[in-house]
Parts: C-alpha cells; sequence; structure tokens
C-alpha cells in the first residue's frame, strides 16, 4: 500500500526502479553506482535560492536509495543559498541604479 502522504507520481517507479521523477535526474558515477550530480543544485540554488530545495531533497532521495549520502546535496544548497540571495541582492541593485 502506498503512503497517502506522498504523491501519486512518487510512488510509480520507472524501468529503473526509481520514480520517473528521480530517475530522470542527471547522474554521475560514484563508488560502482550512479549518484545524481551535486552541480544542478548549487545552479538551481543560485538561480531560485531557498526555492530550490526539492532538488536538493530529490538528488538526496535517489543517493539515499543507491546507497550513498543525501548529505553533499544538502551541503551544496545551504552552502550556496547566501551566494544566491547576494547575487539576487547586487544584481537588482545594479538594476535598480540604471535604471534610476
Amino acid at each position: 500500500m502506498s503512503d497517502p502522504y506522498s504523491p501519486e507520481w512518487l510512488d510509480a517507479a520507472g524501468p529503473s526502479g526509481y520514480p520517473a521523477a528521480v530517475a530522470a535526474l542527471p547522474t554521475v558515477a560514484g563508488r560502482g553506482r550512479d549518484v545524481p550530480a551535486v552541480y544542478p543544485v548549487v545552479l538551481w540554488t543560485l538561480a531560485f535560492s531557498v526555492l530550490a530545495a526539492p532538488s536538493a531533497a530529490m538528488r538526496g532521495f535517489k543517493a539515499r536509495a543507491g546507497g550513498e549520502s543525501a548529505a553533499p546535496y544538502w551541503i551544496a544548497w545551504v552552502a550556496t543559498v547566501p551566494g544566491g540571495i547576494v547575487f539576487w541582492f547586487v544584481a537588482l541593485g545594479v538594476l535598480a541604479v540604471s535604471l534610476g
């Protein structure tokens, strides 16, 4: 029986055995297993700041399913959030000064 609190798309396993949304994530070889790459977490976090948490969560889920730790994805997210905030603060400041 599926968990009543998880969405249906998360329960639907694809041919790889992972849910379809997780199986589509880019992977890199790690210790003989395919684990998701960390760089997309950094890119999504720079672009969307705190809203990129689902990217870290899904990659962490796939890494745990492959026997690896989810920590690198959360560390990348936590380390990049301040950078994303500073980036957007500066970008909007430059835009405001150039328009004003």
